[in-house]
């Protein structure tokens, strides 16, 4: 029966602990008159109330202060995080209290406020008593997008929404900066542009760092007409842009003058393809560019420093105007070509590298008439490590090539050429058309085509007055060095004393061929020099199957007084290489000379001896 009544007992304790769970009282900080309260709204309160404290003894009561109450919906009401804060609701700060429930609470809480005054917020904290809250303080935080529309059941009035502490919070000024960020500087580049930056040696650096905007910024080319120094955006220059594409893209279809781009040291802000197209610029095409590179960046410094890097293709094409390169170097270029140059024009590349590339560098020459000469100058220049250094392509065009201090360093193949010929009307030849070719300057190696269409063979005239014939039919590209005595391939034999040299190698599927098989052959006249007391001369030959000196035979008739002709190396019937006409000294034009033909181009000496 005891057990029974302590049952009882406790179901009552319980009944009346809801009932009072489920009257909450919301308090209002104003003087307004609450409205009527309802059953429904009350129990959907009494959810969001916390638990009361379990030790409140130790904590006297605060000061009362004048409260009313409002009934309103859960939706209204300030949702708990899973971490313990509030979420914010629009319009004053508002708690509940549930009726009759005199359980103290600690004296050092405060919540933010509602705002007493519509033009600042009140700096008095609301005190609120015999509201059961956690135990830890908390801070209510200040929504400060647009307030969410309060539901309709519930009316907001003039008063509530002029006093949102929203309202009352002023934006921060950042303050700005004279360095460009990152994102100024993407906003320049093309849409979907994918980007990588590089410092200076080449190491990759995050996109978010001002040395990133920087390293872009840093390398803006400018266009500038003529000579001028770079001084973008004034006299008569271009303003400065982020890559060279974007330069080109922008003034290409306005430019009709002769000018330079000027790029600044270091690695360049191009990820993609650059395309200087004269198809698409018609009337720039007609006149000289010049890429210089090095540049320190700096308005009017026409001081140039290290190279210009890029690391993606270059190319020029369909140029009617001269074409120089300067400062340039273009690497790890894996599928394609570092630089492609292709135009009716002529090219001069100077201080550049073609580094680790599939091809290096690509230059086409183009003529429409047959004997159209270009010049292509190479002037310190490196091909290291590429799968093909050089590739020389000749339409309709004699090539007049300088090169001074050219390299080829580990490539898998240095050089390659290939030629078509110019569509010409068929002349029958006579014996005596021979045609002259191109002039050679005094330390430079011509490259022509050799085509037979309308002519017998070809003269080169080299600067020392040397002369080399070359006498159809045979095809394909004439390569002719001078050789001085510090370039042969290795020393003259004992006794022998050089006097001149030269190199002819003809090019057929981009390989130079050891024998003329279509029945051509070459002629080598040399000037005679004065001979020393006692000397001869003699015409040596560089054998590079064994890579040795061959002493070509002198002049002979036939016992029909025919002229005799050698063969090479007699007994060897697989090799086909032949003197044609042995060493001879002749009388030409009242000069002397020592003259040979034969059926192989190669390495040719005159000596004494």
């Amino acid at each position: 029966m005891k057990a029974r009544k302590n049952i009882y007992s406790s179901l009552v304790t319980v009944f009346v602990l809801v009932l009072q769970l489920m009257s909450p009282a919301l308090v209002h900080a104003d003087d307004e008159t609450p409205p009527p309260t309802s059953e429904a709204s009350a129990k959907t309160s009494s959810k969001r109330t916390p638990p009361a404290l379990k030790d409140s003894a130790a904590h006297p009561k605060l000061p009362a202060h004048p409260v009313h109450t409002q009934r309103l919906s859960s939706a209204q009401f300030p949702t708990l995080s899973p971490t313990g804060a509030i979420s914010p609701t629009s319009g004053p700060v508002e708690t509940t209290t549930p009726p009759e429930i005199s359980t103290p609470v600690p004296t050092d809480l405060s919540i933010v406020p509602a705002e007493t005054d519509a033009r600042r917020p009140s700096s008095e904290a609301v005190h609120v008593t015999s509201t059961p809250i956690p135990a830890e303080p908390m801070v209510v935080p200040i929504e400060t997008s647009s307030p969410t529309p309060e539901p309709s059941a519930v009316p907001v009035n003039a008063t509530e929404s002029a006093s949102d502490p929203a309202e009352a919070v002023e934006p921060t000024e950042i303050a700005s900066t004279d360095d460009p960020t990152l994102t100024e500087v993407l906003q320049e580049l093309p849409e979907g542009t994918a980007i990588i930056v590089l410092d200076a040696n080449g190491q990759l650096l995050p996109l978010g760092s001002q040395e990133a905007a920087s390293a872009l910024t840093s390398s803006d080319p400018v266009w500038c007409p003529g000579t001028q120094a770079p001084t973008p955006g004034a006299n008569g220059c271009s303003a400065s842009y982020t890559t060279l594409a974007g330069l080109v893209a922008a003034i290409g279809a306005t430019t009709h003058q002769n000018g330079t781009i000027w790029i600044t040291s270091g690695n360049v802000g191009d990820v993609n393809a650059i395309t200087i197209n004269g198809t698409d610029y018609s009337n720039w095409a007609n006149f000289a560019l010049t890429l210089q590179g090095g540049w320190s960046g700096v308005s009017g410094d026409t001081n140039i420093g290290s190279n210009s890097v890029f690391s993606v293709p270059i190319s020029i094409l369909n140029w009617n105007n001269n074409i120089t390169i300067n400062n340039l170097t273009i690497q790890n270029i894996n599928t394609g070509t570092g630089l492609t140059i292709d135009g009716s024009s002529n090219v001069t590349i100077n201080q550049s590298n073609f580094v680790n590339n599939q091809t290096g560098l690509s230059a086409t020459f183009r003529a429409t008439q047959e004997g159209t000469v270009r010049i292509f100058n190479l002037n310190n220049i490196n091909f290291e490590n590429n799968s093909l250094g050089l590739f020389e392509f000749l339409s309709c065009a004699w090539l007049n090539e300088n090169r001074t201090n050219v390299a080829f360093i580990n490539n898998s193949q240095n050089s390659a050429g290939a030629a078509v010929d110019c569509p010409l009307i068929y002349v029958p030849p006579t014996p005596t058309s021979i045609l002259p070719a191109p002039p050679l300057s005094t330390y430079s190696q011509g490259n022509f085509r050799l085509t037979c269409l309308g002519r017998n063979g070809f003269a080169v005239n080299l600067p020392n007055g040397d002369l080399v014939n070359i006498f159809c039919p045979v095809s394909g590209l004439a390569n002719i060095h001078r050789l001085d005595n510090t370039t042969l391939p290795a020393n003259l034999p004992t006794g022998y004393t050089y006097a001149s040299a030269f190199s002819l190698d003809i090019l057929q599927g981009g390989k130079p061929i050891p024998v003329i098989t279509e029945g051509g052959y070459i002629n080598a006249s040399f000037v005679a020099q004065p001979l020393q007391p006692g000397n001869t001369y003699s015409i040596l030959y560089w054998n590079p199957e064994n890579n040795s000196w061959v002493t070509l035979k002198d002049f002979l008739l036939d016992g029909y007084g025919k002229t005799k002709s050698f063969d090479l190396f007699p007994g060897v019937a697989a090799d086909t290489r032949k003197i044609i006409s042995g060493v001879k000294l002749v009388t030409r034009n009242s000069a002397s000379r020592v003259e040979v033909s034969a059926n192989f181009p190669g390495i040719f000496v005159l000596a004494q001896h």
